[in-house]
């Protein structure tokens, strides 16, 4: 619309311009050829009167004044004209530079948007000041505090400011300065956390907060899987330390040793294999090789292959299946493995003249699913080991009749690769029930 009006404004310009010029020009050339007549007439008189001298005179007059109203009109438009387009081009100028700053604020705009919500989803606590006065703090170190929102936001900057201020001990004169506070929150628990404050070339300094609780966990879990896992080596080592002396004092019972030995050694296998999974399944490189597999079939094979150890502690191993086939899409070594672990386990904590149940059924809320239940009346879990059943090692030291390992984690992950869910129902003294439930193929 403006270049629009410019070009017209232009145009007009010109053409009155040219006007003028030309009636300009036509009145001086009108005034010169009258003069020249007047000229000319004044010499053909033998004696020119006064009064043609005079209608000369007037004539000149007349044109030059002519001739200097059109010179002065034309050089009033122009200047009105110039003005006026100087005018234009000034409100152009104004409006372009008004476009591209209502531009570059809604561009900065959505930058600071985007930056403050990367900053929001970070785990790490972010603040920012300048001469110790907060600037911006994200809603991650709001949260680390124990706040979430409900506070007035003087509450909640008030409560900012004193943190920074317990903080702020450890800037120095260095660009870069780092330490490690414990930090209250509004309930009034702590956390350790690592400060790191950063000088900027602005003044400003950014702070940054993590919380080392989440690292202190993950340790303090590789701690006791390592401790729990030279506990369970420990053991069969020594065994195996005492079974290498009675041979030797005992030779007459080589066969007997031999075969604790070899029974120790089994359990030393299975160990280190199950060590080799679960770092396979944390590197997520554990492979499953499905199949089409009827569940009671590969269940029943497990069963039988502890019947013998159930009829030595004198427990009962009974199974309850569903009287159709249940087909499931798995890798039949590795539910066998799930299956092994679950009854191996039962059995351990099952004492003499106890009962194992194993069932595998149809999911009374949809046909598309089986329940698979393995259930004792052994000694139980405690409530408050339940909650960890599934971690490392955690039944490692649990009951009388020795521990399950690895087993119970990797069945939880095997089962979960499958598409399924397991967990545990335990009362102590009263025995334990651990739940699958896997979808079917048909």
């Amino acid at each position: 619309m403006h270049s629009v009006n410019s070009s017209r404004d232009r145009s007009l310009l010109v053409v009155s311009l040219t006007v003028l010029t030309l009636l300009t020009l036509a009145v001086i050339v009108f005034a010169a050829v009258r003069l020249l007549e007047q000229a000319d007439y004044l010499g053909s008189l033998p004696e020119p009167s006064n009064m043609a001298a005079l209608q000369f005179n007037n004539a000149a007059v007349v044109a030059l004044v002519a001739a200097a109203l059109l010179f002065a009109a034309s050089a009033a438009l122009t200047v009105i004209a110039m003005r006026r387009l100087r005018a234009a081009q000034a409100e152009r100028v104004q409006a372009e530079v008004e476009r591209q700053l209502a531009e570059n604020t809604a561009r900065l705009t959505g930058e600071v948007k985007r930056l403050k919500a990367v900053l929001d989803g970070m785990n790490d606590g972010i603040i920012y000041t300048e001469n110790s006065v907060i600037r911006y703090a994200n809603r991650t170190v709001v949260r680390m505090i124990g706040y979430d929102g409900s506070e007035s936001e003087t509450d909640t900057s008030n409560r900012l400011a004193g943190l920074y201020q317990s903080l702020s001990s450890l800037i120095g004169q260095n660009s870069k300065s780092q330490g490690v506070f414990t930090i209250r929150r509004k309930d009034g628990t702590e956390f350790d956390a690592r400060v790191t404050h950063t000088h900027l070339d602005s003044g400003g300094v950014v702070t940054v907060i993590e919380d080392n609780s989440a690292e202190k966990t993950l340790q303090n879990q590789r701690l006791r899987f390592v401790s729990n896992a030279s506990h369970e080596l420990r053991t069969p080592v020594a065994n195996l330390k005492t079974r290498v002396y009675l041979m030797r004092r005992q030779p007459e019972k080589l066969n007997e040793h031999l075969d604790v030995v070899e029974q120790v050694i089994g359990k030393m296998q299975q160990l280190m294999e199950d060590l080799f999974d679960f770092t396979e399944i944390e590197r997520g490189n554990l492979l499953l090789e499905r199949e089409d597999v009827a569940l009671q079939d590969l269940i029943t094979e497990v069963v039988k292959s502890y019947q013998a150890k159930a009829d030595r502690r004198s427990v009962t191993l009974e199974c309850d299946f569903a009287p159709r086939p249940l087909l499931a899409f798995i890798d039949r070594r590795r539910f066998a493995q799930v299956m092994t672990s679950l009854i191996s386990s039962a059995l351990s904590h099952t004492r003499e003249g106890g009962t194992v149940q194993v069932r595998a059924v149809h999911d009374p809320d949809t046909t598309s699913r089986a329940i698979i239940q393995v259930q004792d009346n052994g000694v139980g879990i405690a409530r408050d080991l339940l909650a960890q059943v599934f971690q490392p090692f955690s039944l490692a030291k649990h009951g009388d009749m020795g521990g399950t390992a690895l087993g119970l984690t990797l069945s939880k992950e095997i089962v979960e690769m499958h598409g399924g869910t397991i967990v545990a129902d335990s009362e102590e003294g009263k025995g334990t029930l651990f739940t699958i439930r896997l979808p079917l193929t048909g």
